[in-house]
């Protein structure tokens, strides 16, 4: 059970038997109730709290200044620690874009964001070679200052910047060349089986090399699209954008990112109207 009083929380846990081991019994005795006390602390505190791996060793001092005390053997308190200006907790809605420094220096964001420096074209420049590097770069700098990184591959970008970089070696074409585009149109062939197989592929090589970094906080599915938001201008097969893609292929497109990352969060764009984006 939990209980707070005048701000110290009393964390009680059973005593571990032959049956349960002291780090089950953290994990395992901790009932709604006490979830939804914890969620009141600083991360950084229950990250210290929660840290401990026996009932029996001695109480650590947390990160940030707060402590936890064992009391007997099955009591744990918790001290807040006085806490001045904004708390940086990961995962709060503030991100650095592409590694940029955070906007305003009254709002400070640790998190980091990819989407133009790890489009489909770049991280996969031919079939089954691939350069994670950037991916791996903003997830050891989000790692260092204790944040979370996300990213979008996109499939196509008609009109970004990265479509006009003189060295394409560095900037090769947002599209991979292997990926087949429609009649008439600069956009993938959305409902192709190569354009379908060649997304699972990739996202299966993603989630081998990246689904069990703790530093990972979400994966934005991106995929289908202007930008992979989930939309394309209008006027089908005469149009830009050509023929959208069928709600079936979508649905692979997604399942192909909820497969390859099934314990992250996952991101979409509803701006298409279909039944599992409402």
């Amino acid at each position: 059970m939990a209980h707070v009083s005048n701000q110290i929380f009393h964390l009680e846990l059973a005593r571990p038997s032959d049956h349960l081991s002291p780090e089950d019994a953290v994990l395992k005795l901790n009932p709604p109730r006490l979830a939804r006390v914890v969620r009141q602390l600083s991360a950084l505190a229950v990250v210290g709290a929660f840290g401990l791996s026996a009932l029996g060793q001695a109480a650590p001092t947390t990160i940030d200044g707060s402590s936890v005390e064992r009391v007997g053997v099955t009591k744990l308190t918790y001290r807040p620690a006085t806490v001045s200006g904004m708390v940086e907790n990961p995962l709060r809605g503030m991100y650095r874009w592409s590694g940029s420094e955070s906007v305003s220096a009254d709002i400070p964001a640790n998190d980091r964001y990819e989407r133009d420096r790890v489009y489909w074209g770049r991280i996969e420049p031919a079939d089954n070679e691939f350069n994670f590097s950037w991916i791996q770069q903003g997830l050891d700098d989000a790692r260092a200052r204790g944040a979370k990184f996300g990213f979008r591959v996109m499939a196509y970008c008609p009109g970004c910047w990265m479509e006009y970089r003189p060295d394409t070696n560095n900037w090769p074409q947002i599209t991979p060349a292997f990926i087949p585009t429609q009649p008439g149109a600069t956009a993938p062939d959305w409902d192709s089986e190569t354009f379908l197989s060649q997304w699972e592929e990739l996202m299966t090589a993603l989630g081998d090399e990246f689904g069990d970094d703790p530093a990972l906080g979400y994966v934005d599915v991106g995929g289908y699209g202007m930008y992979g938001e989930w939309h394309v201008r209008p006027g089908g097969a005469s149009g830009p954008d050509g023929v959208p893609a069928t709600t079936e292929s979508m649905q692979r497109i997604v399942n192909a990112v909820s497969a390859a990352f099934p314990t992250k969060h996952l991101l979409i764009n509803t701006m298409t109207s279909v039944d599992f984006t409402l």
